[in-house]
Parts: structure tokens; sequence; C-alpha cells
């Protein structure tokens, strides 16, 4: 894991693998400059046109009036299948290999509940027989009686099942794999995943500012998609965008900011270059953090192992030890950048690899 400080100050590495971050931090290390928020909007520029002057203030207003999304919030914040709608939630049910004899079988017991998915990849060197059944039918085909079964499938090589198969209902769930002619050896690897179903987050965890600035993240990241605007300049307000379901990057940093602040977290805005033209084109959010970017890297590594969402990880091609954060020193004071229109994927803070990625104002904060 690595940890980017865009004040320059430092860099901290931890994990097996330590990255190289002084390109990064020459890249964004002279943006602490403390200037007035109206003279901000000067350089920000948006469907090739000038920003008016008001435009900022009336996204500060919106921002830190979050009364409205308050409910929204304390359900991200206190209730994980609320913050967690829409990812994934992955848990290992098994990993690994074994030799299945011609007159045997080999099975995976699972308590599943209402709408949860089973994935994963089985290797067989002779062809073997998969199914998944619930437990009455298991007991069946234990007695071979008829029995039903949800998933079948046959492999010699590798078979491949996404979670295109959901548990019906909350029950008992076997996971049968047996061999078609002869012995086979046999890697299996299954998951079990749930879309909005967080198992057993520990309150340790969710009473936290760490998982606050992570849930919003999390949720805005996998509900809120982007649109352009119109043939005009518009700012939506924060249940505009809900309701929508749908805004353009200062749309989604308005609700973004929105809900952090609902949350008890302390926001402003940072003005982007993401084309290396010196202006700023894009619009995120910072969260304040006094603890530093090293700091919340760890928390965000414990939170993804304890929800289990290690697997959008992998999806974006990561793992653990790739987690990196970009945060920056403001009136002296730490803040991490919180961008879901740029992160790598929707359980990463601050994780940002787009280049060029330079913040050129920052907008309240004061």
């Amino acid at each position: 894991m690595s940890v980017v400080d865009a004040a320059g100050d430092h860099s901290v590495g931890s994990g097996r693998r330590r990255k190289a971050v002084a390109a990064v931090m020459l890249l964004i290390g002279l943006i602490m400059v403390i200037v007035p928020a109206l003279d901000l909007v000067e350089d920000y520029t948006s469907g090739g046109g000038q920003v008016s002057l008001d435009k900022f203030g009336r996204m500060l207003l919106e921002a830190k009036d979050p009364m409205g999304v308050r409910k929204l919030a304390i359900d991200i914040v206190t209730r994980p299948q609320s913050s967690l709608d829409g990812v994934w939630v992955d848990i290992v049910m098994v990993n690994r290999s074994l030799v299945i004899g011609a007159d045997q079988l080999y099975y995976v017991r699972g308590d599943l509940r209402e709408g949860e998915c089973i994935e994963g990849t089985l290797t067989a060197d002779n062809p073997v027989n998969f199914y998944v059944m619930d437990e009455g039918n298991f007991t069946k085909y234990r007695a071979g009686l008829s029995f039903y079964y949800y998933v079948i499938g046959s492999a010699k090589s590798v078979l491949s099942f996404s979670p295109d198969w959901c548990a019906p209902d909350s029950g008992t769930y076997y996971v049968v794999v047996e061999p078609v002619e002869g012995g086979s050896r046999v890697s299996l690897r299954l998951h079990v995943q749930s879309r909005g179903l967080a198992r057993g987050v520990p309150s340790s965890i969710t009473s936290t500012e760490e998982w606050a600035i992570w849930a919003v993240n999390a949720w805005v990241s996998t509900n809120i998609n982007y649109i352009r605007d119109p043939n005009f300049e518009l700012v939506q307000r924060p249940n505009e965008t809900l309701k929508l379901g749908a805004g353009d990057c200062d749309d989604i940093a308005v609700l973004t900011s929105s809900l952090l602040e609902a949350s008890g977290i302390k926001t402003a805005f940072a003005l982007v270059d993401t084309d290396g033209d010196g202006k700023a084109d894009h619009v995120s959010v910072l969260a304040l953090y006094p603890d530093g970017g090293k700091e919340f890297l760890d928390w965000e590594e414990r939170i993804i192992r304890e929800v289990g969402v290690i697997r959008q990880l992998e999806k974006a091609g990561k793992e653990l030890d790739d987690l990196s954060i970009m945060w920056i020193t403001y009136n002296n004071q730490s803040w991490l950048v919180v961008d879901p229109l740029f992160q790598v994927s929707p359980v990463t803070v601050g994780m940002i690899e787009h280049t060029p990625y330079k913040i050129v104002r920052v907008v309240g904060g004061g």
C-alpha cells in the first residue's frame, strides 16, 4: 500500500510493495494556496465556457445545508446494508484442491440469505457434474431419490460460473461435485456474493469517522451515475441528484459533500485539472481527516477486509497491497480526496490513477 501526500511533505508505504510517489507529489505539490473563495472561480471552466461567479457560492450553500439528506446519511453510516447497496459483498465459501474418488462426491454446505449469489471456478482433470440444491433436495439426492436442483454444470477442464443464480429464499444450500466416470482431481473456488447485504460489520468500525467517509463514498460510487449538464450551466440540489440518480461532477460533488457534512465530516471542494492545460475542468470533494492519509489507509484496509469487498479490488486489477490514497494539507489540516468519478474502485477512497490530476484551487474549508 502507499500514501500520497499532495503537500509534498512525506510519503508512506506499507505492505509488500512501496510505491515511488515523487512524480505525483511534484505534480500536485504546489496547491497549498489560501485565497478567498470568490477568487477561485476564475480558473474553473466547464463545457468550454466561463463559470458564473455565484456558481460555487451556490454549491457551498447546498453542500453546507445537509438536512435534506440527513436521513439518507444516517442510513448509510449506521446501516451497512444501505451503504453497500449496489456493492457486491464477497464472502469466501471455499478455496481448495482435492481428489474425488470414483464412488465419492464432494459437497459444500452454506447458509445463504435471500438474494445472495454463488460465483466461482471449478477445474477438473476428468469429467464431473456440479449441482446447487437446497437442503431438502440434498437429502433426497443422498438417498438416491428424485431431486430438484437449481444449477447444474459439467466440467473436464475449467468451469466458471457468475452470480447468475441467487438464493430464492434464506436457508441452507449445498454445492455438490460428483465424478461422471472414474475419479478426478478437482480445484474449487467458491464465493458467496451479497448485493447490499453486509454481514456483521462490527460497531467498532461503523461508529468511526473513517467508516462514514468510506461508506458515503461507496454509496455514491455505486448509486449515482454521471451525466453531462444540458446546454446550460446547472447545479442540482442534493435531493434533485438523488431523485434523478445522476448528475455531472458538480452535482455529484455537492451530493457527496452534503452527505459527508450530514455525517459530521467537514468538507471543501477541490478544483482539478485533468487534461494538463492548467485550468480546472473537474470538481471533487475534500474530507477533513486530521490523522492524515496513512492512518486512513490502515482503516480502509481493515474495512475492506471486514466488509468482504476484496473482489471489488480484484475486478479493478488491484490487491490490498496496491491500495493508495491522495490527500493534501490545506489550512494546516489534512484533507482526503473523495472523488467517486475518478477513483479506481467503488471501495477505495482517494485511489486515483488518472494523470494528470492536479488540484489547482480549493473552495471552502475555512
